[in-house]
């Protein structure tokens, strides 16, 4: 699975998949520079309820779900992206043209020592990306991709109004902590359109 990972963590140990540098200061979150036309981005979706990060710079924030508690944080974004293609084989690949996830975890609780193991994925397609030992604390991570179905599940779930369910989370010594971020999609024509964005906690 060919994926974007965005990790921001106090720790050195941790390899950054997707940003340069971890001590690189983000820059404050701007809306895209440009709405992409219609032909481009065919997707009806609610208003986002925030400003779009910083991410997505230069693309087109759709919709947005949030997910919290005493220790974790999690956020999650749908997003339009011209050069996400079904027939890419390339880390551009979504099996619905245009559209893209970005989704992060942030835990703001006490140091816990313990191993540590960041996942995510669509459905039961669960993957681990980075693990490592030591604290965890003041710790971030997170995933940008296009939408991983396989060809038969997506017009199937589209047609039937399945939703689509996008999971992401860490395991550590405080147990497997996560949010499931769902929404289902309709085609009329060549425009999609999108559901509200149901969060819900993992259950263990």
């Amino acid at each position: 699975m060919r994926t974007k990972i965005l990790v921001s963590l106090s720790i050195a140990l941790i390899v950054t998949l997707f940003s340069s540098c971890t001590t690189t200061p983000k820059p404050a979150d701007v809306p895209a520079t440009e709405i992409a036309p219609v032909s481009e981005c065919p997707f009806n979706a609610p208003a986002p309820t925030q400003q779009t990060p910083s991410a997505l710079y230069g693309k087109t924030g759709l919709a947005n779900a949030e997910l919290s508690d005493e220790n974790f944080a999690f956020t999650f974004w749908l997003y339009c992206d011209p050069t996400l293609q079904s027939k890419d084989e390339t880390e551009n690949y979504s099996v619905i043209p245009s559209l893209g996830v970005l989704a992060d975890w942030k835990y703001n609780g006490k140091k816990v020592e313990g191993h540590n193991i960041e996942f995510f994925g669509f459905g039961n397609d669960i993957k681990t990306s980075t693990s490592w030992d030591g604290p965890l604390y003041r710790a971030s991570s997170g995933v940008m991709s296009g939408i991983y179905l396989s060809e038969d599940v997506a017009p199937s779930s589209i047609e039937a109004q399945f939703p689509i369910r996008f999971t992401i989370g860490v395991d550590s010594s405080l147990g497997k902590n996560g949010a499931v971020f769902s929404f289902t999609v309709k085609k009329d024509g060549e425009i999609y359109t999108i559901s509200e964005i149901v969060s819900e906690r993992l259950q263990p």
